[in-house]
């Protein structure tokens, strides 16, 4: 198997959409459609394990990747049939497996103390420290979380950007103009009063 770019045709058991439905709402009525190949990088594949007939291996790929169907890949390149019994995902981004909390920690931790668990929980921000960032004043704040334009932003980083407050609390992602034009794309502080 070549590693790098390479297409990958998802499966009909995906939530991609078809003609605004989603595909596997379509799988389950037996129905097999037509989808498109999407643009899939993988940057490294390692054997950890091989036992009789199962597999364990490792793979570090970019977002989009169906690894169910790269396992289907790989056994039908060896001339067999394959599928996934387990699938672990060991980081998102920059984010490690190690440093993540499950669900059930998650429930516990809200039943018992909510203060512990806001600390245990990264803001959203975190998740978009590739995007630039902007602050505005606290009365632009105000009408960025109210879902109005904002105007006369400084444009160095036109584009998606973080937005922030003038205390730095993040507001949400908007979409700066070249012209200073911020328009409010989702917005994750919507009171008013909490600015």
């Amino acid at each position: 198997m070549i590693l790098g770019d390479s297409l990958q045709v998802p499966p009909m058991f995906s939530a991609l959409k078809k003609d605004g439905k989603r595909l596997y709402e379509l799988a389950r009525k037996g129905e097999v459609v037509e989808r498109e190949a999407r643009p899939i990088r993988i940057d490294d594949i390692s054997l950890l394990e091989a036992a009789g007939t199962r597999l364990v291996f490792r793979v570090t790929c970019s977002k989009g990747t169906y690894v169910r169907v790269l396992v289907e890949d790989i056994a039908k390149a060896a001339g067999t049939v394959g599928h996934t019994s387990r699938l672990h995902r060991e980081s998102v981004g920059p984010f490690r497996a190690t440093e993540m909390v499950d669900l059930a920690a998650v429930e516990a931790l809200a039943a018992k103390d909510r203060e512990a668990l806001r600390a245990a929980l990264l803001t959203p921000d975190v998740a978009l420290q590739g995007m630039a960032a902007v602050e505005i004043g606290t009365e632009d704040g105000a009408k960025f979380c109210g879902g109005q334009c904002v105007t006369g932003v400084p444009a160095e980083n036109a584009g998606t950007v973080r937005v922030y407050a003038a205390d730095k609390v993040f507001l949400g992602v908007g979409e700066l103009s070249e012209e200073g034009a911020l328009a409010p794309r989702r917005v994750f502080k919507a009171s008013e009063k909490t600015l």
